[in-house]
C-alpha cells in the first residue's frame, strides 16, 4: 500500500506531538519548516485584488484576475500529483517553487490586462503544483500509525504561515506593493533550493528502479469507486465550510450585529485551530479514519446549522466552536486518507485530485452560497445542514478501511484472467 515506509520499517505507534516530531526523519521536518516559510510569503491570492485596484484596474477585472488564479490552482494541484509519481517529489516540489517564484515577481512587470491574466492563470497552476509532492514526502517518511499527526503537523505550519504573512503584507505595503510579490517570490525560491538540496532524488518512491514501478494513472484514481465517494464527499465538505466567508458574513449582517462580530468569529476560528489542532489530533488519531472523518463531519454540518438558529452571539459562537472542532478532528484524516488508498505509485495522483477537488469546492462554494442565500436568506443554514448530511452517507461509503479489504495488486493477481477494462483498484 502506497504511503507506508518502505519494506521491513516497522509500523510504529502512534504516539504525542514532540514525540512524532522527534522520531520522523530530517527530511520531514525540513519539509515542514519549508511549507511555513512559503505559506508565510504567500500574497499574490490574498492581495491580488487590492493590488489591481491600487494600479488602476477596476474590481470586475481585479475579480476576474482572481477567478483565473483559483481555476489555475485546481488545474496545478491536479496535475501535481501526477509530476510527483511521473518525476518524483524533489524535481516536483523544486520546479514549481522555482518556476512559481519567478512568475509571481513578474506580476510587478506586468502591465497589459490579458497578459497579467495569463501570467496569474499560469501562476496559480504553477505555484501550487507542489502541494500533493510535498504530501507524498510527508507520508511516504511517516509511519502510517502516525500519519495523521504529520499532515497535522503539515496543516499548522500552513495555518500559522497563512495567519501571519498578511500582517507581514502589511507592512511591505506601506513600503512598495512591489515588494509583496517579490517577497512572495523569494519565500518560493527559498523552498525550491530546499527540495533540490535536502531531499533525496528518490523520496517517496521506494526502493525499485523506475521501469519496475507500476503503471499508473488519473484513470484509476477516477474509477476506483470508494475513492470516488471519499472525493464526492471531499466536495462536499469544501462547498460547505467555504460558507464560512461567503455567506456567514452576509448573515451576521442581516441579524443586526457589527462587522467586528463576523470578524471575531473569524478570529477566534483561526486561532483555535492553530492553538489546538495538534492536541485534538494527539487524541483522535488512534481513531479509525473513518469515525475521526464522519465525526468532524458531523459537528462540521451541526456548527453551520447553528449559524442560523436564534439566539445572538452567544449562539454564533457555540456554532463556531462546533464548526472550528469538527475542522480539528477531521482535516488531518482527510488530507491522509489518499495515501492510505492509493495503489503503489499513484500516491501523488491520489493526493492531488484530493486536494484539486477540495480546491474545486472552495471556488464554486460561494457561488452556490450567495445564489441560496438569494432566495432563502436564514433558512440558506438548513441547506447546508442537508448537504452535511449527505456528505456524511457519502463519506461512510467511500472511507472503508482498506486494510479490511484485499489490496488492488491482490485483487489483481488472484483476478488475472479478468477481461481488459475491470477496475484495479477494489470499489
Amino acid at each position: 500500500m502506497s504511503g507506508s515506509r518502505p519494506a521491513g520499517t516497522p509500523d510504529e505507534a502512534a504516539v504525542g506531538i514532540l514525540d512524532t516530531l522527534r522520531g520522523v526523519p530530517t527530511v520531514v521536518r525540513v519539509l515542514l519548516v519549508g511549507v511555513f516559510v512559503n505559506r508565510l510569503g504567500a500574497f499574490l491570492q490574498a492581495f491580488m485584488v487590492l493590488y489591481l485596484v491600487h494600479r488602476g484596474f477596476s474590481a470586475t477585472q481585479a475579480g476576474v484576475a482572481l477567478t483565473l488564479y483559483g481555476a489555475g490552482s485546481v488545474l496545478g494541484l491536479f496535475g501535481g500529483g501526477g509530476l510527483a509519481d511521473r518525476f518524483g517529489p524533489r524535481l516536483t516540489i523544486a520546479g514549481s517553487n522555482l518556476a512559481g517564484s519567478a512568475l509571481v515577481a513578474s506580476v510587478s512587470l506586468v502591465s497589459v490586462y490579458p497578459v497579467i491574466l495569463a501570467v496569474v492563470f499560469v501562476t496559480g497552476a504553477i505555484s501550487v503544483s507542489y502541494r500533493p509532492a510535498t504530501a507524498s514526502i510527508l507520508v511516504a517518511n511517516t509511519p502510517k500509525a502516525r500519519q495523521t499527526m504529520v499532515m497535522a503537523f503539515n496543516r499548522t505550519a500552513a495555518n500559522v504561515g497563512s495567519t501571519v504573512g498578511p500582517l507581514l503584507a502589511v507592512w511591505l505595503i506601506s513600503v512598495s506593493w512591489n515588494l509583496i510579490f517579490w517577497i512572495d517570490g523569494a519565500t518560493s525560491f527559498v523552498y525550491g533550493v530546499i527540495a533540490l538540496l535536502v531531499l533525496p532524488a528518490d523520496a517517496a518512491r521506494g526502493d525499485r528502479p523506475a521501469a519496475a514501478r507500476p503503471k499508473t494513472g488519473y484513470r484509476m484514481a477516477l474509477r476506483d469507486r470508494r475513492f470516488g465517494y471519499f472525493l464526492a464527499m471531499v466536495f462536499v465538505n469544501a462547498v460547505i465550510y467555504v460558507q464560512m466567508t461567503a455567506v456567514l458574513p452576509l448573515s451576521v449582517k442581516q441579524a443586526g450585529h457589527a462587522t467586528i462580530v463576523y470578524s471575531s468569529l473569524f478570529s477566534l476560528n483561526a486561532g483555535l485551530v492553530i492553538a489546538f489542532e495538534l492536541l485534538i489530533t494527539r487524541f483522535v488519531q488512534h481513531w479509525a479514519p473513518r469515525r475521526t472523518v464522519m465525526t468532524g463531519f458531523v459537528l462540521l454540518g451541526a456548527g453551520m446549522v447553528g449559524f442560523g438558529l436564534p439566539g445572538g452571539v452567544p449562539t454564533l459562537l457555540a456554532a463556531m466552536l462546533l464548526v472550528t472542532l469538527g475542522e480539528m478532528v477531521g482535516g488531518p484524516s482527510v488530507f491522509s486518507w489518499p495515501a492510505r488508498v492509493a495503489p503503489e505509485g499513484a500516491t501523488g495522483r491520489y493526493l492531488g485530485t484530493m486536494q484539486s477537488v477540495f480546491g474545486l469546492g472552495q471556488a464554486v462554494g460561494p457561488a452556490i452560497g450567495v445564489a441560496l442565500w438569494n432566495s432563502a436568506h436564514q433558512q440558506v443554514w438548513w441547506w447546508v445542514g442537508a448537504a452535511a448530511a449527505a456528505g456524511i452517507t457519502i463519506g461512510w461509503l467511500g472511507m472503508r478501511d482498506p486494510a479490511a479489504e484485499p489490496d488492488a495488486e491482490s485483487q489483481g493477481a488472484a483476478e488475472g484472467s479478468a477481461a481488459p477494462g475491470t477496475e484495479a483498484v477494489p470499489a
